[in-house]
């Protein structure tokens, strides 16, 4: 059964996942893109099992029911997927990743035109279509690539003063928990007296036996190599890197609501920027719903 979560559908290998199914899937897809009118659509993959080549399928429905589309020349992560949207001219993407869940799983991620994931009417549309197609073979086409990961550096780059960070001598921990957001931190501030270490760096569709989730139970390496090294934070991305989890200076661990928290502070007092905020709160949990209050109560923004 194929049945779309909060981002995407995902599933477990060779039971609901299978190339059939991720066809099934991306037909439906093409067809709501045509009938708004899109025609670009770029495709991507993490290093989970078999992601390249369901990524390849992915590509090959697309370019068979006459869309401009192109491959990521390689593994990358899921906000490079939402990047080569909102800024290369495409006007759709497709990640093939299941994100944090256990290695077990992949998934089909839709990014819409504006970057983000899909919207529920999006994926109600897409998932009407799928109710009408039993099933779906496609030949196979000579996969066409886009480069996204330098552009997508650059982009960051831009966004960071890099001037300051040639000023400061820094020692980061980046763990990748495996996924593909390996190397990206050191390619960023190349040429900046910032010392990066990777952990977890190398391709393991296995994760080390533990789902690629920045969580503190899933963390005791990146704590302890900070401990080690006596680094002044950790840094830890999920397999697709589109999550994120610190270590502070001590081992201890930031989950993301109090980064957000801390990135508000950056805006409110360095920069002394004024506005509203949205916070979404998914479940009741004291911890995450107060740094940010205090934040924005404190600023009386």
């Amino acid at each position: 059964m194929i049945k779309f979560g909060t981002d995407g559908w995902r599933a477990r290998i060779a039971e609901d996942f299978t190339f059939e199914n991720v066809r099934k899937v991306a037909k439906a897809h093409s067809e709501v893109l045509k009938e708004k009118g899109l025609g670009r659509v770029i495709v991507g993959y993490d290093w989970r099992f078999l992601s390249e080549d369901f990524a390849k399928a992915v590509y090959d429905v697309f370019k068979g029911e006459g869309f401009e589309v192109k491959l990521v020349g390689s593994a990358c992560t899921t906000p490079m997927v939402s990047f080569a949207v909102k800024y290369m001219g495409y006007e759709s993407g497709v990640m093939i990743t299941a994100s944090h869940n256990p290695p077990t799983y992949n998934g089909y991620k839709i990014k819409e035109s504006f970057g983000g994931s899909a919207t529920p009417e999006f994926i109600k549309s897409v998932e009407e279509k799928l109710s009408n197609i039993r099933t779906y073979q496609v030949k196979e086409f000579t996969p066409e690539f886009q480069e996204v990961r330098k552009h997508y550096v650059e982009k960051l780059r831009n966004l960071i003063n890099l001037d300051l960070l040639k000023e400061k001598d820094a020692l980061i921990v980046h763990d990748s928990m495996h996924g593909t957001s390996s190397g990206l931190l050191e390619y960023i501030l190349r040429d900046t007296k910032v010392k990066v270490i990777n952990v977890r760096k190398h391709r393991d569709p296995l994760f080390g036996n533990n789902p690629p989730e920045p969580v503190e139970r899933y963390m005791e390496i990146t704590k302890e190599k900070v401990k080690a090294l006596n680094a002044d934070l950790g840094i830890a991305n999920d397999g697709d890197g589109d999550r994120i989890a610190l270590v502070d200076e001590k081992g201890n661990y930031v989950n993301t609501q109090l980064i957000y928290a801390l990135l508000l502070l950056h805006i409110l007092g360095n920069k002394g920027k004024r506005g509203k905020v949205v916070k979404a709160i998914l479940r009741w949990d004291e911890n995450m719903k107060y740094p940010i209050m205090e934040v924005v109560q404190s600023s009386k923004s």
